[in-house]
């Protein structure tokens, strides 16, 4: 579910349709049903056509995603909020939508797919106005049905026997493969409180011994030290208990791809950044991490951080994502961090070449919004194994330290696709 809401974020309607069984459905509450395919690309568009073009935003961040897997292990029922963040700087048209979705899943042939899609919309408002008045459509009543989460008592889930032919070591790797899951949820969730708080040290020690961090439009600093250290190049260490301004670091949506031994895992999340301060106007950021984590003495730790950034911005709360002037094609590209000077990076983001070319600090055109920017995935087509445009797989910067990757260090690399 996670890995289609970034798909419509991107208007990629053809990777979505192939998400789905055949025998699919989409039902809007109080609203029609469409069937099949064919319906599925039908309801996609009337958000508009396949890919997104300049001034365009469709981001639709998924929250609390709780996913009920059926006793028979072959169907799945997830339940989320989603909130649509929809605009197009070309009219300065902006909106939020709220919705709930409650979908059904199936698994054909060992791979999971969308086989019902029931989304209830709950507040759709105009940016600029809000909802306090309850939007500009009449509000929904009808509340989706909530997950069983609970399936019966400790006693007697331990009663159920269940035939099985694996072994205890496969089990275990299972398990293992369970736990990384969670395991790396867990670490991507600390990473992002540490950075709000500005805790360098904290969020260095999350790293492994040979982790690396993408610092933003600086580059790769490797080792919990050195990347603690160039927190601390940027922040200072000098700062008041009382402060006057905050970027937070909401890191939903998380796809998780697991190594068959269950030791290292690939992350992707989405940044959903808004800002305050005293002294200037806070905002609205979108932005996309690459991350993957590892399984080190006993306790998971974050492999490689890549945030791309940014995907569109706000001016200020009040301007919206709407408003973005397009930038002077014959303007200088921006200068990468000042603070590299007296801390320089292991590795810059020039060094990366094309991957990182149209972002701040790359060696190509930047791109800024309301231009779009390239969105890259480190996998492919959860169920038809489709390549998107943008495709990098594995860590972003070991391309070029190949000595950086998961497999020169002892650890599988997840796999990327079915």
């Amino acid at each position: 579910m996670h890995a289609r809401g970034y798909y419509v974020d991107r208007r990629m309607w053809t990777d979505v349709v192939d998400l789905h069984a055949e025998n699919t459905t989409v039902k809007i509450t109080n609203g029609a049903t469409f069937v099949g395919k064919a319906g599925v690309r039908k309801v996609l568009e009337r958000m508009g056509p396949e890919d997104l073009t300049q001034g365009v935003n469709n981001d639709h961040p998924i929250f609390y995603m709780l996913v009920e897997v059926h006793k028979n292990g072959q169907e799945a029922t997830a339940r989320g909020i989603e909130i649509a963040m929809l605009g197009d700087v070309n009219t300065h048209a902006a909106s939020w939508e709220f919705n709930v979705f409650r979908n059904r899943f199936v698994k054909e042939n060992g791979i999971w797919k969308v086989q019902h899609v029931e989304i209830t919309p709950l507040i759709v408002a105009d940016y600029y106005k809000g909802w306090g008045n309850g939007g500009i459509k009449a509000p929904n009543a009808y509340v989706p049905p909530f997950l069983d989460v609970i399936y019966g008592s400790v006693s007697q889930q331990l009663s159920l026997k269940r035939a099985t032919n694996a072994t205890v070591e496969d089990l275990e790797r299972r398990l293992r493969r369970s736990a990384a899951y969670d395991g790396a949820e867990n670490q991507s969730h600390g990473y992002g409180y540490f950075l709000d708080d500005l805790q360098a040290a904290e969020m260095g020690a999350l790293f492994a011994k040979k982790g690396h961090k993408a610092s933003p439009f600086a580059g790769y600093f490797q080792t919990p030290e050195r990347i603690t250290q160039a927190n601390i190049a940027s922040y200072g260490t000098n700062r008041s208990a009382l402060r006057s301004s905050i970027s937070f670091h909401w890191r939903p949506q998380p796809v998780i791809l697991v190594s068959e031994d269950g030791r290292s895992a690939t992350l992707r999340a989405r940044l959903l950044q808004p800002s305050t301060s005293v002294s200037r106007a806070g905002g609205l950021n979108s932005a996309i991490y690459h991350d993957q984590v590892v399984l080190e003495d006993g306790k998971w730790r974050l492999w490689s951080v890549t945030i791309d950034e940014f995907y569109w911005q706000s001016s200020s709360w009040k301007e919206g994502w709407s408003n973005a002037k397009p930038r002077n094609g014959s303007a200088p590209n921006p200068e990468p961090a000042g603070w590299t000077k007296k801390y320089p990076p292991d590795l810059t983001l020039v060094d990366i070449e094309e991957r990182e070319s149209t972002f701040r600090g790359g060696n190509g055109r930047f791109i800024e919004w309301p231009e779009i920017q390239r969105m890259w995935f480190q996998y492919r087509n959860p169920v038809s194994g489709r390549k998107p445009e943008w495709y990098w797989p594995g860590c972003v910067p070991c391309q070029v330290r190949k000595d950086w990757s998961l497999e020169a260090n002892g650890y599988q690399e997840p796999h990327s696709g079915p």
